[in-house]
C-alpha cells in the first residue's frame, strides 16, 4: 500500500537525463481550454444563437506584435453547438 502512488521511480544505470530532448513550443502555440461564453453570441453564417454561460472547448492563442493600450490580445477559435429542437 505504501507504493501505490508510484513515488519511487527506478532509473537504470545507463540512464542519462541530458539525452532527453526538451520540446520547445513556439510563443504563438495554440492551447486547448474549456471556456464559457461571457456574452450571448450569434453565428454570422447560419444565425445560430448561443446564450451567455454556454460551455465549450476552444483553442486560444496570443496575438503577437499586437496590443490594445498595452493589453495583450488573445484570439479564440471554437465551433458552436448546433441545437436542434425535438419538434423538427
Amino acid at each position: 500500500m505504501t507504493e501505490r502512488k508510484g513515488l519511487n521511480q527506478y532509473y537504470p544505470a545507463e540512464f542519462d537525463p541530458k539525452k532527453i530532448r526538451c520540446l520547445l513550443k513556439p510563443k504563438n502555440h495554440q492551447k486547448k481550454i474549456r471556456f464559457m461564453l461571457p456574452v450571448p453570441a450569434r453565428c454570422r453564417k447560419c444565425g445560430n444563437y448561443m446564450s451567455e454561460g454556454t460551455k465549450f472547448n476552444s483553442r486560444v492563442e496570443q496575438v503577437t506584435k499586437e496590443t490594445y493600450l498595452g493589453i495583450e490580445i488573445y484570439r479564440f477559435y471554437f465551433k458552436y453547438k448546433l441545437f436542434r429542437r425535438a419538434d423538427h
